[in-house]
């Protein structure tokens, strides 16, 4: 390289960098430093990917492969246009659906909706490791690059050692500096770059150097011109490792959320795919060829660096070194990003810290330089890039692709299941891989490690298949008054204060609490009784207005036994706040169209296999024992009026109004529609349905408790006139894990009975 190169190559980084620091300086919060502020456009979020996934070290990887097989190398990043595509296809409609609902920041928050803390705390762990592993790749690429071109007449000291500290050390100051708006919008100017400078500068002037078409055919063996110059054990392992990851990348999950909707991260991945296959397949393995024509004796994944040190010329050579070392920034530093966030929101976040701004910037640059210092010893001890990220892939794949997969399409998947499946899988994958053991046909570590997962998720789950429900906690009388208490929610919940215990009831609940330590006490109770629970401590949630007999308030009084339990995290708070705004905007706008073959009708005893059916189908848990056809039948001729909405004679959607005669309201509640019939207006049907039979009863007042961060709940309630009343803390265990719910209440009858 030349001196204009060097200082072509200085500015450029500037360039980068004061990118990277402009958009810094623009995150206000941590959705902007980890998601985007969720408004990223699909183009440069599909550029990201690609620019994150393959990357300099893919890029190195490549010119490795094209050097040793040629171009059937380029099936490596096949397995990327698979992978792509079958997450546009598969997975991005489910996990951005959940991520407008429950305001997502990690990958791990995934899990922990579905299988619970304990669970993600181990996912992000694996994930936090493997990232680590990825990182430690990119900064070997990145070393490798400059020990051949811009370090390479270093003689006083081992050029590699030399660029690896330094490529370690610009990684971690530009990775500090930037959130992920500025990782996705320098992955855009970055990519682009690079393809510019490696199709039209690169390639051209690496294709003058060896001579044309003629040096290579007379160069290379002509099997370097074939695609099937390649074992199939290796093209099986490839996939085995690489198309996996797709469902369990952090970085992947990060940019899905950063998108603004579900058609722009399709859109995204769909571009990423186009652009790994053939774009860049093909550009890395030719020039890798290329390589082996003028340097046959070097290191296989430092020839590339070298030929493009010779063959291209001043200023060219700096834009395009430039532009690989801009590629393997962009794979760092999305790498060190997300392991910061599994250790930060996933691992630490879950201690209940409650932190400014500032405080949380300083905490994850922290964590970043940890893991940066971490990356640097990793990558000081492997020869290749490609061997580096493939162990890493293994590791997080065997561990953390079968429970995913069963968290997306099995609804018997347990939680101890998936704990187990990702311990044996990476535990296996790891010994294997370390211990060299020589395994049949040469098949990767990792095959073996999903297999063992695999048989170890299915085992477990079918194992405790009767269990598959948590047991709702126990409704039972205290006294005159009607309690639910249990583990699954974690509380004791006074559901019915019996008017001669206003003054003693206090004392029984607690007494209750501590002796099963329970983390939360939530009373219902007259606005008369609201003194006595103040004095204990006690502090308002929510409030329903004319709740008994039309006339007198219900308010939901309670009380935090443990700090922790009264703390909502700040996407938590995001994703609330989310749900009531939405809700607000469709205020008193019901609209219903019924579909042609819909209808809806009073349940009888002889539905309830169908409707317990259902309910196992749409939850994984429930405080109330609604998977019992005998709690349905008995509440049933009671006091509950179930309802439900049949497609073409099938029991589809269904939803229940638990009713108090004597105080003249019904809890709206159970809402529960299939998955296959989501979308369709079901619950506004359903609620109408029952407020006109409560009506027809003479009740005054409806109510709900709707889970806090469910989009479509909250806005129907609005929709159909509901006031907002409260929000109840960390209240509920509903769908595996508990929740914020919100009360939204509604006045039937104007007029009170005497």
């Amino acid at each position: 390289m030349t001196w204009i190169d060097y200082i072509i190559f200085a500015l450029y980084f500037l360039g980068v960098l004061g990118i990277g620091f402009y958009f810094f300086r623009k995150n206000e919060s941590r959705e902007d430093y980890y998601v985007g502020g969720r408004r990223i456009s699909a183009t440069h979020v599909g550029m990201s990917i690609v620019a994150t996934d393959v990357g300099g070290g893919f890029s190195i990887g490549l010119g490795g492969l094209g050097f040793a097989m040629g171009l059937s190398g380029s099936w490596l990043l096949f397995t990327g246009l698979v992978g792509a595509w079958l997450c546009a296809v598969v997975m991005v409609p489910r996990i951005k659906g959940l991520d407008i609902e429950h305001g997502l920041l990690t990958y791990p928050d995934f899990l922990r909706l579905r299988y619970g803390k304990a669970v993600a705390a181990v996912a992000a762990v694996i994930s936090g490791v493997g990232y680590l592993g990825f990182t430690s790749a990119q900064v070997l690429a990145g070393a490798k690059l400059a020990a051949g071109s811009v370090f390479a007449d270093v003689t006083w000291a081992d050029p590699l050692k030399i660029s690896l500290y330094l490529m370690a050390g610009v990684i971690l100051i530009y990775t500090v500096l930037g959130g992920l708006k500025a990782v996705i919008y320098t992955d855009t100017l970055q990519w682009i770059i690079l393809l510019a400078g490696l199709s039209l500068f690169g390639l051209p002037f690496a294709y003058r150097e060896v001579g044309g078409w003629a040096g290579m055919s007379e160069a290379l063996p002509a099997s370097f011109f074939r695609l099937n110059n390649v074992s199939w054990v290796r093209i099986i392992n490839w996939f085995v490792t690489i198309i996996p990851i797709w469902f369990v990348a952090m970085t992947l999950y990060q940019r899905i959320f950063a998108c603004r909707g579900v058609k722009e991260a399709k859109r995204a991945f769909f571009i990423a795919g186009l652009l790994e296959y053939p774009v860049m397949a093909f550009l890395g393995v030719t020039l890798g060829m290329m390589a082996r024509v003028v340097f046959p004796e070097a290191e296989a994944e430092m020839a590339m660096p070298m030929l493009l040190g010779e063959a291209l010329p001043a200023g060219i050579a700096g834009i395009v070194i430039a532009a690989y070392f801009s590629a393997i920034m962009s794979t760092a530093d999305s790498c060190l990003i997300a392991s910061s966030a599994n250790w930060v929101n996933d691992i630490i976040g879950q201690f209940g810290l409650r932190l400014s701004m500032r405080r949380f910037m300083l905490l994850s640059q922290g964590v970043t330089l940890v893991v940066g210092v971490s990356a640097l010893l990793l990558a000081s001890a492997f020869d290749t890039v490609l061997d580096l990220i493939l162990h890493a892939y293994a590791f997080m794949v065997s561990g953390l692709l079968v429970p995913t997969l069963g968290a997306y399409f099995w609804k018997r998947s347990r939680a101890e299941a998936a704990l187990v499946s990702m311990l044996g899988g990476g535990g296996l994958t790891l010994y294997l891989t370390f211990a060299e053991l020589q395994l049949p046909m040469g098949l990767d570590p990792s095959l073996f490690g999903i297999g063992l997962s695999l048989a170890l998720f299915a085992g477990v789950s079918l194992l405790f298949r009767q269990k598959t429900k948590q047991s709702p906690d126990t409704i039972e009388k205290l006294g005159e008054s009607l309690i639910q208490h249990g583990k699954g929610s974690d509380r004791v919940y006074l559901m019915k204060l019996a008017p001669s215990e206003a003054s003693t009831i206090v004392e029984r609940i607690e007494r209750l609490a501590e002796a099963e330590d329970y983390g939360k006490i939530l009373c219902k109770v007259p606005s008369s009784a609201v003194s006595a629970f103040v004095e204990a401590g006690y502090r308002k949630e929510a409030k329903i207005p004319s709740f008994f007999n039309g006339r007198t308030d219900l308010v939901f009084m309670s009380r935090f036994r443990r700090a922790a339990r009264s703390r909502v995290s700040e996407e938590q708070r995001t994703a609330i706040d989310r749900a009531l705004k939405v809700g607000e905007r469709k205020r008193d706008s019901v609209t219903v169209h019924p579909q042609a073959s819909c209808r809806i009708r009073l349940l009888h005893e002889s539905d309830t296999p169908h409707l317990a059916k259902l309910y196992r189908d749409v939850f994984p848990s429930y405080p109330f024992p609604i998977f019992d056809e005998c709690y349905l039948c008995e509440t049933m001729a009671t006091h509950i009026r179930y309802f439900g909405a049949f497609d073409d004679g099938q029991l589809v959607a269904a939803s229940s109004a638990e009713t108090d005669p004597e105080a003249r309201n019904a809890e709206m509640t159970d809402f529960a529609t299939h998955p296959n019939h989501r979308r369709k207006g079901l619950a506004i049907q359903l609620l109408l349905a029952m407020e006109a039979d409560m009506r027809a009863r003479d009740f005054a007042t409806s109510y709900t408790i709707a889970r806090a961060v469910s989009i479509g709940m909250n806005a129907a309630f609005a929709r159909c006139g509901y006031q907002f009343g409260g929000t109840l803390i960390n209240n509920t265990q509903i769908a595996g894990r508990i929740e914020s719910m919100n009360v939204w209440h509604k006045t039937l009858i104007g007029t009170d009975r005497p």
